[in-house]
């Protein structure tokens, strides 16, 4: 999907989604980094200190997903949104953070397609 002001980012094992971690897991891996509050049950914002930034943490088979209201006790996929207009080196540093606590790879979502971001 293309926007003029965000870009779509997944953090997941691989391109098929095999590897699941339970939700607390990667809640806490979350909460570490500093720069992230919980919203809702299973999506993570910015803190005052951080640019515009949401993260939500699903279960799926395939890629498609709904955003859940209740308690997932395992997740295999985060979706992130950021700003076009923030400081993409503070998105690109926290993303790979986060990829890297979690054992799993950083894709940008262009047009449809998980690129793989170099580490």
């Amino acid at each position: 999907m293309y926007s003029h002001l965000y870009e779509y980012f997944n953090i997941c094992s691989d391109e098929n989604y095999l590897i699941e971690k339970p939700t607390n897991e990667i809640k806490k891996a979350l909460e570490e980094t500093g720069v992230l509050i919980k919203s809702k049950n299973n999506c993570y914002s910015n803190s005052e200190k951080f640019p515009w930034i949401n993260i939500t943490l699903v279960k799926t088979l395939n890629g498609n997903y709904s955003e859940s209201i209740s308690a997932i006790p395992f997740s295999n996929l985060l979706t992130i949104v950021i700003s076009k207009n923030e400081d993409n080196h503070a998105y690109l540093k926290l993303l790979k953070d986060i990829s890297h606590r979690l054992g799993w790879k950083l894709f940008l979502n262009y047009e449809g397609d998980n690129v793989l971001v170099t580490t």
